[in-house]
């Protein structure tokens, strides 16, 4: 099997074709190495052990030179796998910015949510029109590309202006490209494959952001669960003003991970909807023994009166998360008090069952 590297500049053709300028973690056995083209900037790695599928390998390259015999002082890694065929679900649209500042320029950004690689090449994001059929079909990349696991990419039209507005903590994980439309207050958004499946697919609306946010121009949307559905509104929010409105190449500021330990749990106990990026959220996570059970979530006051009625005969899987931001059915935040969370589960069968959690509206101090 052989392996191709590709150099920035042109090399001194002796010391790139030295097998011991080169290792490979987990160890590969390197036969050889050979210049494959005449511009001296690819290398040919031949190998005799066997690539597993399920590991992603490093390549080290040290004490390479280029054709002015300036030997880098540095080493050059690069990851390299076995690309394996995705499926719905492992890849998903994690946050979106769809209305911008007067200068600014859209984003979609997608995250790795299993342990594969995929190779993204001739990918394409879309648009849908009203009666779900593909519009607006545009290629992510036309080059290899992989995608490892648990990584976060960033597909935009003008990747340095992204970068200048927002805070990357991964600058090299951004693509350019020709981005679908994305309309200021609806639109839908979708990731296809090589073979034109979908593997995820969002059809968002500017009401999903805080009500209280006064200028939502470049405020992304991030998703708050990767295991919740992507289409589920309360499963999305505003990026937090703490990390600039956006959080593009890295975890979403309004990120939550599932605790369910019990069949109905609740994280965290005290929360404040003030758009800091710290517990601004209150998750109510759920874990059955099966799905198909029906659910709903009303949120009431110290006093007895409903301010919420968040989810409302909701069929669910067997676990998942439900998130209240603070929000009051009147579109107010919920003044700093004591609040229950009442969670009513039944199936057709007519069994019901009901939790009953208290949380608190708290409020930073100043």
């Amino acid at each position: 099997m052989q392996i191709q590297l590709i150099f920035n500049e042109s090399l001194d053709s002796v010391a790139a074709t030295d097998v011991s300028h080169y290792v490979i973690e987990p160890s590969l056995n390197i036969v050889s190495a050979a210049i494959s083209d005449s511009d001296l900037t690819i290398v040919e790695l031949t190998i005799s052990t066997a690539i597993d599928s399920n590991v992603v390998y490093t390549i080290i390259a040290t004490g390479i030179s280029d054709c002015s015999g300036n030997v880098a002082t540095t080493s050059d890694s690069i990851q390299f796998a076995l690309p394996s065929p995705a499926i719905s679900g492992e890849i998903l649209l994690n946050e979106i910015l769809f209305n911008p500042k007067f200068d600014g320029y859209d984003y979609v950004e997608i995250y790795n949510n299993s342990d594969k690689v995929f190779d993204l090449k001739d990918w394409q994001l879309a648009n849908a029109d009203e009666y779900d059929s593909l519009t607006s079909l545009n290629t992510i990349i036309e080059d290899q590309y992989l995608f490892f696991p648990e990584q976060y990419l960033v597909l935009t039209e003008n990747a340095t202006a992204i970068k200048q507005q927002y805070y990357a903590a991964n600058p090299d994980w951004f693509i350019e490209m020709n981005l679908p439309s994305l309309n200021d207050d609806e639109g839908t958004i979708i990731i296809l494959n090589t073979a034109g499946e979908r593997i995820d697919q969002l059809h968002y609306s500017e009401s999903w952001q805080f009500p209280l946010i006064d200028e939502p121009d470049g405020v992304a949307l991030e998703r708050i669960s990767f295991d919740a559905p992507t289409q589920d509104a309360l499963n999305w929010h505003s990026a937090a003003s703490t990390v600039g409105y956006g959080t593009p190449s890295y975890e979403n500021s309004q990120h939550v991970e599932p605790l369910a330990q019990n069949e109905i749990s609740i994280e965290p106990k005290v929360f404040s909807p003030d758009q800091d990026g710290y517990n601004d959220v209150v998750a109510i996570n759920y874990q059955f023994s099966q799905p198909g059970f029906i659910g709903n979530v009303k949120i009431f006051n110290s006093r007895g009166t409903q301010i919420r009625d968040l989810v409302h005969n909701a069929l669910l899987p067997s676990s998942g998360t439900f998130i209240w931001d603070g929000i009051t059915d009147a579109n107010d935040r919920a003044p700093i008090g004591i609040y229950i969370i009442l969670t009513e589960i039944f199936d057709l069968s007519g069994s019901v069952k009901h939790y009953k959690h208290v949380c608190v509206v708290g409020e930073k101090k100043r």
